[in-house]
C-alpha cells in the first residue's frame, strides 16, 4: 500500500504552506473523531484522486490527495500530492510536499521513496520563484502591525524571508491601528526569480470629523415668567382701558342716533353715520374688554407663580446665609 504513517514536518514549512497557497489542512498532525472511519475515507479519497491524476485531471486529483493527507498522514499520500501539484505547475507548493514526503519516507525506512524526494527537490528548487517581504522601520515600530500575504498572517520571524511562491497573482495587506491599509499586487512569472516587496511607510488614517453639538435651549427662568407676566398684565391694563372708552363712546353716539331719528325711527343721515359709529365702537370695546381680560388673567398668573431667587448672604462669621 502507497500510504506509509510518518510525523508531520516542522512548523516552519507549514507557515510556508500557507504562503504559497497549500490547504493548512494538507499537514495536520492526524484525524479528528474516530481513526478507524477516517482511515476509510482518506484511502477513498486517495484512489479517486490517483485515478484523476491518470486522466490528467490534476487540479481535482490535488485538493482530494490534500484532504486525504489530513485524514490520515502517510508518506505516500503527500509524495504522490507532491507529483500531483509538480503537474499542476504549482512548484512551491510541490517543493513543500516533497519536502515532508521525505521527511516521512525517512522515519518510515524508505529509502527509495525518500531518495525519489530528494531528487524531485534538487530539480525543481532551482526552478521555484520566491517571495521576500521587507518591513521598514517605520512600520515595523507601529504597535499591532499586521502583514498578510494571500490572507495567510506573515510573523515578524518570516519578515526578509524569501519564501516559494507559486506563478500567479497575489496580494499582499499591511494595516496597523490608526492607519491606512496598505494592499498591493504581487504577481509572480519567472521561475527562479525573487520577488521583493517593499514596506517602508503607511498612510494615517483620516480623523473623523466631530460631530457638532447644538446645545439644549434652556427653559424660561423664574425672573423670565416673571417679565413677561408683568408684560402681560400692563398690556391687559391697556386693551381693558381702549375697551371701556370705545364703550362709552358707543353709548354716546347710540343716544345721538337715537335723538336724530326719533320714534318712530326716521333716520336723517347724521342719524346713519351715528348709528354705525356706535356699532364700530360696540365691536371695539367687546374685543379690547376681552382680550385685556386674558392678557390680565395669563400675566397674573405668570407672575404669581414664578419664584423669587433666595438671596444669600454673608454673616459676620463668613456663613452663608439662604433666605
Amino acid at each position: 500500500m502507497l500510504r506509509r504513517r510518518a510525523r508531520a514536518l516542522s512548523a516552519i514549512l507549514v507557515v510556508s504552506v500557507a504562503a504559497v497557497g497549500l490547504p493548512r489542512s494538507a499537514f495536520a498532525d492526524g484525524p479528528p473523531g474516530d481513526a478507524q472511519s477516517a482511515a476509510g475515507f482518506a484511502e477513498a479519497l486517495f484512489d479517486g484522486a490517483l485515478r484523476l491524476m491518470q486522466e490528467g485531471k490534476f487540479a481535482e486529483a490535488c485538493p482530494k490527495l490534500a484532504e486525504s493527507h489530513r485524514l490520515d498522514p502517510a508518506s505516500g499520500t503527500v509524495y504522490n500530492l507532491a507529483i500531483c501539484l509538480e503537474k499542476e505547475g504549482k512548484v512551491a507548493s510541490a517543493i513543500i510536499a516533497f519536502e515532508e514526503s521525505s521527511a516521512r519516507s525517512a522515519k518510515d525506512g524508505n529509502k527509495e521513496r525518500e531518495a525519489l524526494a530528494v531528487a524531485a527537490l534538487a530539480r525543481l528548487r532551482p526552478l521555484v520563484a520566491k517571495v521576500v517581504v521587507r518591513v521598514g522601520p517605520k512600520v515595523a515600530g507601529l504597535e499591532g502591525v499586521d502583514v498578510r500575504f494571500d490572507g495567510a498572517s506573515v510573523r515578524k520571524q518570516a519578515w526578509g524571508i524569501e519564501v516559494p511562491m507559486d506563478p500567479g497573482a497575489h496580494v499582499l495587506t499591511v494595516s496597523a491601528p490608526g492607519k491606512r491599509e496598505l494592499r498591493q499586487d504581487v504577481t509572480v512569472t519567472e521561475p527562479g526569480k525573487v520577488v521583493a516587496v517593499e514596506v517602508s511607510s503607511l498612510e494615517d488614517a483620516p480623523v473623523a470629523p466631530r460631530l457638532a453639538v447644538s446645545p439644549t435651549p434652556e427653559a424660561p427662568t423664574d425672573g423670565t415668567r416673571k417679565g413677561i407676566g408683568m408684560v402681560l398684565v400692563g398690556v391687559g391694563g391697556v386693551l381693558l382701558v381702549g375697551g371701556g372708552v370705545s364703550g362709552i363712546l358707543a353709548v354716546d353716539r347710540h343716544a345721538e342716533s337715537d335723538r336724530l331719528c326719533g320714534d318712530p325711527p326716521r333716520c336723517t343721515g347724521e342719524g346713519a353715520d351715528a348709528e354705525k359709529a356706535a356699532n364700530a365702537f360696540a365691536w371695539g370695546a367687546n374685543l379690547g374688554l376681552g382680550l385685556g381680560v386674558v392678557a390680565a388673567a395669563v400675566g397674573t398668573y405668570l407672575w404669581v407663580t414664578a419664584k423669587t431667587p433666595p438671596r444669600t448672604a454673608l454673616s459676620a462669621h463668613g456663613l452663608r446665609v439662604t433666605f
